[in-house]
């Protein structure tokens, strides 16, 4: 009897948290990983309509940062749709932009991977970017 009850309270409480946790996810979480040996400063997360671009802090060598985007805080109310775009100053003063989210609206979850694989002598960086988005 003990034992059913038990089973019986552990049961309602994963049916519970399941919904907590999936509303808990809303917007898209971006990891970037540096892989290479040496610092990266100067990258910052933007897409349209969002209130400010969001400054990443320094990535040290061989480490990661994660970023999560909730359109519904960080956008303006004009937003409807966008692309979520890294973008890097490099050592020249030069802006190099890579789509991370090819597409996503308010609602959206997902996560995006970016690796960074190698700096060349100018400060380009060399990423692979992979990405999944859904609506629930």
């Amino acid at each position: 009897m003990r034992k059913k009850k038990l089973i019986a309270i552990i049961i309602v409480c994963i049916l519970i948290a399941i919904p907590i946790y999936w509303l808990s996810q809303n917007g898209l979480q971006i990891i970037i990983k540096n892989q290479t040996n040496q610092e990266i400063t100067g990258l910052y997360v933007t897409y349209d309509n969002i209130k400010s671009d969001i400054m990443l802090p320094s990535i040290g060598a061989k480490k990661e940062v994660k970023c999560h985007i909730d359109p519904s805080k960080h956008s303006f109310e004009s937003f409807d749709e966008a692309e979520i775009s890294l973008q890097y100053i490099n050592n020249q003063g030069k802006v190099q932009t890579e789509n991370v989210i090819g597409y996503f609206e308010k609602g959206y979850t997902g996560k995006a991977n970016i690796k960074i694989k190698s700096v060349d002598k100018d400060g380009h960086l060399e990423m692979e970017i992979s990405n999944h988005t859904s609506l629930y």
